[in-house]
């Protein structure tokens, strides 16, 4: 998710950190997933210890100029402390989901998604959103149902406290309500969803009908799954290729075309008591 937008912008270096398992190896699906992508470098560190790593550098790791990826909350907080010093992608954890769904039979499946995100960190969170409040009780019966079978119990007893079955007066306040929480992953629980799909404007990843679930984009299909979190769906949007683009602006002026402007220029230097700024238009013109 990382290392083939920033191939497909030219990216030169590709460094990867990952934490090591107690015997102080890696996992080797992780070493096959960076072979598969051209990774070459690989450090066994993780957590905020490899963003201060990556940020500053040490004897043994390069420092380097932006940091992306996703992480718990310590690594999301380590990337927002140590941006300026290097660039970094958005926040990106703890996880979360949206899910609207309007037909009881669906409710399966979104107790479902609710439970596949808050399995990720005891921090994660997720709604349900119905404009039917027979639809909610439906899902309620399904998490309980649900819940006890899955695995990670330790996380999910501590992360459920952060789920919600949220009941909308209508759907024009279901869609205020995506709109505004602006999550991470949306699910549109239901087939047709395009007359809503049309109307949200912040959400990180979108998944669309019943059989499209937010697993398909955790491991398997679509775009990038670097998805902004925290309500930063507001203003940012998943990871890409842009990431890694930057540009620097430029400008040619002629005598004469500073001749025509300096008029302009003198006066706003003037308003600002900058006149060391018009000086050195001036100079170029006496």
């Amino acid at each position: 998710m990382n290392a083939i937008p920033a191939q497909l912008a030219g990216v030169k270096q590709l460094i990867m950190a990952t934490p090591p398992n107690h015997e102080g190896k890696i996992s080797p699906g992780v070493l096959a997933a960076a072979d598969c992508c051209g990774i070459d470098q690989i450090y066994k560190v993780g957590g905020a210890q490899a963003v201060f790593a990556l940020a500053q550098g040490t004897q043994t790791i390069p420092k380097v100029d932006k940091i992306v990826g996703p992480g718990n909350i310590y690594v999301t907080k380590a990337k927002q402390m140590v941006y300026g010093l290097v660039d970094i992608d958005k926040p990106a954890g703890p996880s979360e989901v949206m899910v609207y769904v309007k037909d009881g039979k669906h409710a399966p499946y979104a107790a479902s998604e609710l439970l596949a995100q808050l399995e990720h960190d005891p921090l994660a969170s997720g709604v349900i959103l119905s404009t039917d409040a027979e639809v909610l009780k439906l899902v309620k019966k399904s998490l309980i149902k649900q819940m006890p079978k899955l695995n990670r119990q330790d996380v999910l007893t501590r992360s459920a406290v952060n789920g919600m079955l949220f009941l909308a007066e209508d759907e024009a306040h279901a869609i205020e309500c995506i709109n505004y929480v602006a999550s991470e992953h949306l699910v549109l629980l239901f087939d047709d969803y395009e007359p809503v799909l049309k109307q949200i404007n912040h959400a990180g990843s979108i998944f669309c009908g019943v059989y499209t679930p937010v697993t398909l984009g955790d491991y398997y299909a679509g775009p990038n799954h670097v998805l902004p979190t925290e309500r930063a769906a507001r203003f940012s949007s998943p990871l890409g290729v842009m990431d890694f683009v930057k540009y620097s602006s430029y400008m040619e002026y002629t005598k004469d075309s500073l001749q025509k402007a300096a008029p302009d220029i003198k006066a706003l230097t003037d308003m600002e008591g900058f006149d060391a700024h018009y000086a050195a238009v001036d100079v170029r013109l006496s």
